[in-house]
């Protein structure tokens, strides 16, 4: 599966898109921007996640806006963005500045849910 394809041929032109096809910390190009879903599961465990953040002194989830791997289906030109202090999604050109997170995998434990 290669989830670059769904963003056109033109995927060069944006950068946000750009920077995750090439990016490849410690040798591996398995990075990928989170969907609108991955995301609302990453703001389900907020805490968990900026804790692990904040131990490896990276900058923390909070009123920042990042691109989702969604593209509008009426216009592929744009695509979505997730503000996370809102909890909030948007369709906008992808050609606007927001912010990148990549993720190589995901796997949230139920284990812990509901007790």
């Amino acid at each position: 599966y290669n989830e670059f394809e769904k963003w056109g041929d033109d995927i060069e032109n944006y950068p946000a898109w750009a920077y995750a096809k090439n990016y490849n910390e410690g040798g591996l190009g398995d990075w990928f921007i989170p969907s609108i879903e991955e995301f609302n599961l990453l703001m389900e465990e907020s805490e968990k996640v900026n804790s692990a953040l904040n131990y490896i002194n990276a900058p923390l989830f909070l009123d920042k806006t990042y691109w989702t791997s969604n593209v509008a289906k009426v216009n592929s030109e744009n695509a979505f963005y997730l503000n996370f202090k809102k909890g909030k999604t948007v369709a906008v050109p992808k050609s606007e500045k927001k912010y990148v997170c990549l993720i190589r995998e995901f796997n949230i434990s139920n284990e812990n849910k509901g007790n």
